[in-house]
């Protein structure tokens, strides 16, 4: 028994040596295990109890197998960084200690550095960087210039390829950091702001995902509101200025209606300003419609009646050019041009025979047409404009406007005094210019 114990005793470390010899033969490409024999040994060792540690989520114990590797192997294999990031950045989270969470968190960041300096990988590391720099600081104050130089050097290096998620996180790294004293002035955010606008919209663009991108572009606007002094007032004068020296600029032009919106700011001359500026550069039918908007409630009707068949050019929707003829026959209709009104309107349902609301306009149209048709010769040629309005609303299916109309119809006795009876077809004159059927109004 003793010799049987003494023969397994030599024979474990030729077998170990073997195993050892077998694995660097059999070791994959991308792992650099040391030469030395010993450290060699000892590597593999190490890399196998922290990787089972980590498996197991013993991340205290993965921590100490794998510190061994960091300092004597630190050129081992990528991994080791990847699950080390994740090791620390666990134990960060998990601490309770306000101290040794702020020292997980530090590691987590000169892990970034080690990878970056032995596996390089700059565009995709730096992401990951500021992508686990907010999640771990942005709720610590002490560390909002860090977080936001982290950022900083992140989009520097990815340029288009920066994260979406990261360009709502560096907005609002710009904010924390500003909203706790750091040196960024209201220019440098809206800079900021537009570049990261720029590069959101882009990838709105071309991801699969466009409805979370959108979403994203969202979250900017918010952020900014919130980061710079946005009273109606402020924008004038700070942007307005700027706009002023830079008449031409677009990406300003555009931060200017964005910021308008989100301070409620778009009854002042600027925002107008800047949307013309915008829509001149790049015509657009959402701000074609909102400069029609703006003139119509300026009483600018010809302003008004040119932008709303500037947005019509520049959509072949149906229903979006149904919907845009209706806002210009309210214009006409303001404008008291009725005819053209009733011609717009009826353009409108030809390009979407459900806007059943047309039929009312329309009724409406003739219902108050009475004073500017009526000649005064007979009482029931003079009414025929309500039944003309009835047919409408009866189109629409406005049950209460017909009701109105009706109450309005010619009585009998004024039938029977021109000689007239109900079911008879009689002519409309006037603008209206049609035939309708007589009816009397109820008793």
């Amino acid at each position: 028994m003793k010799e049987l114990r003494n023969f397994f005793i030599v024979l474990l470390p030729v077998v170990f040596l073997c195993q050892t010899v077998q694995a660097q033969a059999e070791d994959p490409p991308g792992w650099d295990f040391p030469e030395d024999k010993e450290k060699n040994q000892i590597a593999r060792t190490k890399n196998a109890l922290y990787t089972d540690a980590l498996k197991l989520e013993q991340y205290e114990e993965a921590k100490n197998h794998l510190y061994w590797l960091l300092v004597n192997n630190p050129e081992l294999n990528e991994s080791i960084y990847i699950n080390g990031i994740k090791i620390y950045e666990t134990l960060s989270e998990e601490s309770q200690d306000p101290e040794q969470k702020a020292v997980y968190a530090d590691s987590v960041m000169k892990l970034y550095d080690l990878r970056l300096k032995y596996f390089n990988e700059k565009e995709d590391v730096l992401n990951r960087k500021a992508f686990s720099a907010y999640k771990l600081w942005r709720d610590q104050e002490e560390r909002y210039e860090d977080l936001y130089r982290i950022m900083q050097e992140a989009f520097s290096a990815s340029g288009e390829q920066f994260w979406p998620q990261n360009a709502v996180a560096y907005m609002d790294a710009a904010r924390r950091f500003k909203s706790s004293g750091g040196e960024l002035s209201d220019m440098e955010v809206i800079n900021l702001y537009d570049s990261l606008d720029g590069i959101l919209a882009q990838q709105e663009k071309t991801s699969q995902d466009s409805e979370t991108v959108k979403a994203l572009r969202d979250q900017l606007d918010n952020i900014l509101a919130a980061t710079i002094s946005a009273s109606c007032e402020d924008i004038e004068k700070n942007l307005g200025s700027m706009l002023k020296e830079r008449p031409e600029d677009i990406k300003l032009a555009k931060v200017i209606i964005k910021l308008s919106f989100a301070s409620q700011c778009t009854d002042s001359p600027l925002f107008t300003q800047a949307v013309r500026l915008v829509q001149e550069k790049e015509p657009s039918v959402g701000l074609a419609k909102l400069l029609a908007t703006k003139a119509a409630e300026a009483g600018e009707f010809d302003v008004a009646i040119q932008s709303y068949e500037n947005a019509i050019s520049l959509t072949e929707d149906p229903l979006e050019k149904a919907q845009l003829y209706v806002g210009l026959a309210e214009i006409y209709s303001r404008q008291g041009n009725r005819s053209a009104a009733r011609q717009q309107a009826m353009k409108a349902l030809e390009f979407d025979p459900s806007l059943n609301s047309v039929y009312t306009f329309i009724g409406n149209l003739y219902f108050n047409s009475y004073e500017q048709c009526r000649k005064g010769q007979s009482q029931v040629e003079d009414r025929l404009v309500f039944i003309a309005a009835y047919d409408m609303y009866q189109k629409a299916g406005n049950t209460e406007m017909m009701a109105k109309a009706r109450e309005q119809f010619p009585t009998v006795t004024m039938l029977f005094e021109d000689n007239l009876q109900a079911g008879e077809q009689m002519t409309l004159g006037c603008w209206i210019n049609r035939t309708v059927t007589l009816q009397a109004a109820p008793k």
